[in-house]
């Protein structure tokens, strides 16, 4: 007795047909998701480069007690990020530097985002 292992022609036609664009919404899926994924990482880069250079962190965090406790935790990741929670053309994220929220403000243009202002609640 031999039997098919793909069944007749028909499902192997059928097959044939649905394959392809069922590969196609995969991949564009993971562009999507990749895409997504990296908005969030312009605003940290930000994020990080203001840490690294005091001027520009005062230009973006007004107050004082949060920006010596930033310059002290410089060479710490922040952690426990949320997605964006804002809305609109404004993004807004809070995370953990140390034991301390921060909350991360920024401007949502084409194609960019630029991190507004830093603060503590």
């Amino acid at each position: 007795m031999n039997k098919r292992i793909f069944g007749n022609n028909k499902s192997k036609k059928l097959l044939a047909l649905i394959s392809p664009p069922i590969i196609i919404a995969i991949i564009l899926f993971s562009l999507w998701f990749n895409m997504k994924n990296n908005e969030n990482d312009s605003i940290f880069n930000q994020f990080n480069a203001s840490v690294q250079s005091k001027d520009k962190l005062k230009s973006i965090c007004k107050d004082k007690n949060l920006y010596n406790y930033i310059i002290k935790h410089k060479d710490e990741e922040l952690h426990n990020v949320t997605d964006n929670q804002g809305g609109g053309n404004v993004s807004y994220y809070v995370g953990k530097l140390g034991s301390k929220r921060v909350d991360i403000f920024g401007k949502i243009g084409k194609n960019k985002e630029t991190l507004t202002n830093i603060k503590s609640y």
